[in-house]
């Protein structure tokens, strides 16, 4: 399907949360060629709207700016657009601001494309050189072929996280619930492709210091380690200045649990902000830091789960679900529809 030449978006109709009504008016013609392209880029190329962000921050140089649009793959930056209005004509210097951008440290894109409505330059990275290639690809969503083994596979891993979503189990109901999240984030399932690897691995290694009954001190530590640099990776790679204590072997666990909390509360609510699927997943693996806290301090490895956890599992599988599979969980005082899907899932456990 070939892009149309611009065409004017009704304003009602914006894709940025942002714009909205009145926003050709308040932001100018440029906003207008940006709404054109966002929507050409979901139906002509075929990328999900999902995958688009707006205003997407970056640092070059000493100067922070917004991105026009970014195009997601595997949750990461892929294409840079830079949008003008119409009768911009600096189109060499436009190009430049895109690639500016996109060989950003935290964006590393691989395209990078200008438009102004009629012109539309891109250019793609290859061996570290920046080469005019005469249009995007179509997007097929074919990135990997997705088998039925797959499917079923998640869905196994996915039914004892729903089969208590929502209640407060305790003792060794926690620890068995505990036990199938680590489970989760340990399988390559599907729901998890959209999330950061080094968080899914950082998520996995939280709840191994969490599900094991009575482990060793030092075993738990190192897991907290190991969790800690899986979390220092991903801070590094975005650009983040949000600095993750060490945890060493002679700390006492109680002093591990604070020094790992703040860092990752900044983490989530500084700049530059991760993408959904990757805060959705921080504030799962803060709730699990906050459990493992309070199980210290009472004495008690297996206290109630709080429904802190239960809201941040709740969140991030609807984003996995909604991206992946196009469904959602039932609302949680939807006692019907709860009670339906909490008894398929006993029946296939």
């Amino acid at each position: 399907m070939r892009r149309q030449p611009f065409y004017q978006i009704d304003p009602g109709a914006y894709l940025h949360q942002g714009a909205g009504v009145g926003a050709a008016e308040q932001h100018g013609p440029e906003e207008a060629v940006r709404q054109w392209c966002a929507f050409e880029l979901i139906r002509a190329y075929g990328f999900r709207v999902t995958n688009l962000q707006f205003e997407h921050p970056v640092k070059v140089g000493s100067r922070t700016y917004r991105i026009d649009i970014v195009v997601l793959r595997n949750n990461s930056p892929w294409i840079v657009v830079e949008c003008k209005e119409p009768d911009y004509s600096r189109h060499a210097h436009a190009i430049e601001q895109a690639i500016s951008y996109a060989d950003a440290k935290t964006i590393q894109a691989e395209f990078a494309v200008y438009t102004n409505g009629s012109t539309w330059h891109v250019r793609r990275k290859v061996q570290s050189e920046w080469v005019t290639i005469p249009d995007l690809a179509v997007d097929h969503h074919s990135e990997s072929i997705v088998y039925l083994s797959q499917i079923l596979s998640t869905f196994h891993e996915l039914s004892p996280l729903l089969l208590w979503l929502d209640e407060s189990v305790k003792g060794e109901e926690a620890k068995m619930y505990l036990d199938a999240m680590q489970s989760f984030f340990h399988a390559h399932n599907l729901l998890l492709r959209g999330a950061d690897q080094e968080l899914v691995h950082g998520t996995d290694y939280l709840l191994r210091v969490l599900s094991v009954k009575d482990a060793h001190v030092q075993y738990q530590l190192s897991n907290l380690q190991a969790a800690r640099r899986c979390w220092d990776s991903y801070r590094e790679r975005i650009g983040s200045d949000v600095r993750i204590s060490e945890v060493d072997e002679g700390d006492r666990l109680r002093v591990a649990w604070y020094r790992l909390h703040n860092p990752l509360m900044q983490l989530i609510s500084g700049e530059p902000k991760p993408p959904a699927a990757n805060t959705l997943l921080l504030r799962l693996n803060l709730a699990l830091l906050d459990y493992g806290q309070a199980a210290t301090e009472a004495g008690d490895q297996f206290i109630p789960l709080s429904p802190a956890i239960h809201h941040a599992l709740r969140d991030f599988l609807n984003f996995a679900l909604t991206v992946h599979f196009n469904t959602r969980l039932p609302d949680s005082i939807d006692d019907g529809a709860m009670r339906d899907m909490k008894q398929y899932c006993r029946s296939n456990r």
